[in-house]
C-alpha cells in the first residue's frame, strides 16, 4: 500500500481485513471516478486466489454513476473468476442508488457484518430478499397500466415512450429502445392518476442498464429526479405510500 501514500489526491481509502476466510475491504471516502483502485485491488485479490470478498461501506462519503461503473467491472471481474462480492452497511444514500439503477436486484446487501460473513457459507440459497432490500420504499410499477408509460426527450427533441419499472421518490427505472448516454439531462412525463395533468419533472440518467448483469432490464436506463417542487414530491410519496399499502404482499 506504499504506492497509495504517495498519492494525496486520491478519493478513497481501501483497508483489508480478513475473517473466516473472506476478505473484506473498508471502504473510506468517495467511489467514483477515481476509485478505480478498488478493480485494481480486487483484481490483484483474485490472482492470489481470494474469491469471497466483502466491501464495507460504513465509511463511504458518496457514490456517483462513475462509482456504480466501478462497482458493476468489480462485481463482474469477481463473478467471472466464480467468485462472490457482497456488501455490508449501505448508507441510505447509496441505497437510494442502487435502488433507481435496480442493481438491488444484482448485489447481495447486508447490514451486519457477522451475518454478511456466514452468508458466504450457506448452502442452500437464498428464496427472499435481505432485509436491507426491503426496508426502504421502491414501488415495483412494471405491472401497472398504460399510463406508467412515461415520456422523455432531451432538450427540444420530439418525446420518446419507455416502461417505468421501478419509481422511488428519487427517481426511476425506465425500460425503453432510445438510451440516453450518463449525466443527460431529461425532461420526463409521468401521467399519475391523482393528478389531473402531467407530471413533469428534470431528471439526470446516472445508470444504463449493464446486458450482463442486467439482462432483463436491457436495454433501460436508471433516471434521478432533480429539482422536484413540493407539490411534485408529495403527490409521489403519497402514491407510493398509498400503492405500497395496496400491494403490501409483493414488496
Amino acid at each position: 500500500m506504499d504506492r497509495e501514500e504517495e498519492r494525496p489526491d486520491r478519493s478513497v481509502e481501501l483497508k483489508l481485513r480478513e475473517a473466516k476466510e473472506v476478505t473484506i475491504i473498508d471502504i473510506d471516502g468517495r467511489i467514483d471516478l477515481n476509485a478505480s483502485e478498488l478493480i485494481e485491488l480486487i483484481g490483484w485479490l483474485l490472482k492470489r486466489g481470494k474469491t469471497k470478498i466483502l466491501l464495507n461501506f460504513e465509511e463511504v462519503e458518496l457514490l456517483d454513476y462513475n462509482g456504480l461503473s466501478v462497482l458493476a467491472i468489480a462485481y463482474k471481474n469477481v463473478k467471472n473468476h466464480d467468485g462472490v462480492l457482497k456488501f455490508v452497511a449501505v448508507p441510505l444514500h447509496v441505497e437510494k442508488l442502487l435502488r433507481i439503477t435496480k442493481l438491488l436486484d444484482v448485489f447481495e446487501l447486508h447490514e451486519q457484518e457477522k451475518l454478511a460473513i456466514e452468508s458466504f457459507y450457506e448452502t442452500a440459497p437464498q428464496t427472499t430478499l435481505p432485509p436491507l432490500r426491503r426496508r426502504f420504499k421502491r414501488l415495483d410499477i412494471a405491472s401497472f397500466p398504460a399510463h406508467f408509460m412515461p415520456e422523455y426527450r432531451k432538450d427540444e427533441e420530439q418525446f420518446f415512450e419507455g416502461r417505468a419499472t421501478n419509481l422511488g421518490g428519487e427517481g426511476l427505472f425506465l425500460h425503453a429502445r432510445k438510451i440516453y448516454p450518463l449525466k443527460t439531462e431529461l425532461t420526463l412525463r409521468l401521467h399519475l392518476p391523482t393528478l389531473t395533468t402531467p407530471f413533469v419533472v428534470q431528471g439526470v440518467v446516472i445508470w444504463i442498464a449493464d446486458k450482463e448483469l442486467q439482462p432483463h432490464a436491457s436495454p433501460g436506463m436508471g433516471i434521478q429526479f432533480k429539482q422536484l417542487d413540493s407539490k411534485q414530491q408529495k403527490a409521489l410519496v403519497d402514491f407510493i405510500d398509498r400503492n405500497l399499502v395496496q400491494r403490501s404482499g409483493n414488496v
